[in-house]
């Protein structure tokens, strides 16, 4: 006899509904190939590291570097003096897998005439509202794994063990980006809510 399950007010099949929920999840597995392809694609010496970097702020945001306030408005100044305003490249740079976590990266910023004050409270606001759990960054970070084990994506998976097992003993901290990304890149950005952010500047579609 077939068993059904009684889900949202509808009945379901037990087939069914694991047929469904193995379908949710190639489409998540498919979402963050996509995401880490897109940043693989776009950016030249995009290495181990940099993938953890991405799935880190996209789940946890940058709440650690507003622990202590007045510092990190000091910091988003220097660094926003030290850039030169520039129109290449993106303003804006999704980095979660559901699109509402984003980079606003502070050339193209600066080149839009945006409150730097403004900035801050989104970041300010948006490090007290991302509230990513170990769970969800553990299930993307094993994901990944998965992906370069099969082939899927194209890293180096013994240089992805050694990084895996440095990250495991020192309990996933946040990192910077690697070597050869700062040197090529020069990356300088803030990691924000993109409903925040459109709130205070406008849209981004």
């Amino acid at each position: 006899m077939a068993r059904h399950l009684y889900i949202a007010g509808k009945v379901m099949s037990t087939a069914a509904f694991l047929l469904a929920m193995l379908n949710c999840r190639r489409t998540v597995e498919t979402s963050l190939q996509k995401l880490i392809g897109e940043h693989q694609s776009r950016y030249e010496n995009y290495e181990v590291q940099d993938v953890y970097k991405l799935i880190y702020q996209g789940v946890f945001g940058v709440a650690h570097i507003l622990e202590h306030e007045e510092a990190a408005w000091q910091y988003l100044q220097r660094e926003y003096e030290s850039v030169e305003p520039s129109v290449e490249g993106p303003l804006m740079e999704n980095i979660s897998l559901s699109g509402d976590v984003i980079r606003i990266h502070l050339r193209p910023f600066k080149a839009s005439k945006g409150s730097l004050e403004k900035l801050f409270e989104v970041m300010v606001q948006s490090a007290q509202e991302i509230q990513g759990s170990e769970d969800e960054f553990m299930s993307l970070w094993d994901e990944f794994n998965n992906l370069v084990k099969t082939g899927t994506l194209s890293f180096d998976s013994r240089i992805l063990e050694k990084f895996d097992s440095e990250m495991r003993a020192a309990r996933f901290p946040p990192v910077h980006h690697s070597e050869g990304y700062e040197e090529v890149h020069r990356p300088a950005y803030r990691v924000v809510k993109r409903v925040l952010y459109e709130r205070a500047f406008g849209s981004l579609r």
